[in-house]
């Protein structure tokens, strides 16, 4: 099986040629801000590192995904560390119960959050 986290050393077999593009620059710029954290990656350079199949293009986003079951797994300092970074795309969370905005989460932590669960979103607070 292959998951987004399992991806992260994979290089693109078009590494050349995608090397400019800043979908790709943000990969590996991700790669150093959170090593040691649980991430991966969706979207058009996931699929692409995953099946070999060209997809990404100059104008790609990057899909961001951090795990964590609990707040306190959340790489927190790298987040504060990088704001920039983290500022340029919109990082989704994914926790047992489902997935969030990173960046939805941090500016209202203690209200209701759109949660894309496997039976469909809903507005909740029960996020972790």
């Amino acid at each position: 099986m292959i998951y987004p986290w399992t991806i992260i050393d994979r290089e693109s077999f078009r590494e050349k040629e995608v090397a400019s593009f800043p979908v790709y620059q943000q990969f590996h710029a991700a790669r150093n801000i959170l090593s040691g954290c649980k991430w991966g990656i969706g979207g058009s350079l996931g699929f692409e590192l995953s099946t070999g199949i060209p997809a990404v293009k100059e104008t790609s986003d990057f899909d961001l995904l951090l795990y964590a079951d609990s707040p306190i797994e959340l790489p927190i300092q790298a987040i504060q560390s990088h704001p920039a970074f983290f500022e340029q795309f919109d990082t989704q969370v994914i926790t047992s119960k489902g997935g969030f905005s990173l960046k939805e989460y941090l500016r209202t932590p203690e209200k209701k959050l759109l949660l894309k669960t496997t039976t469909g979103p809903k507005l909740t607070k029960e996020i972790w």
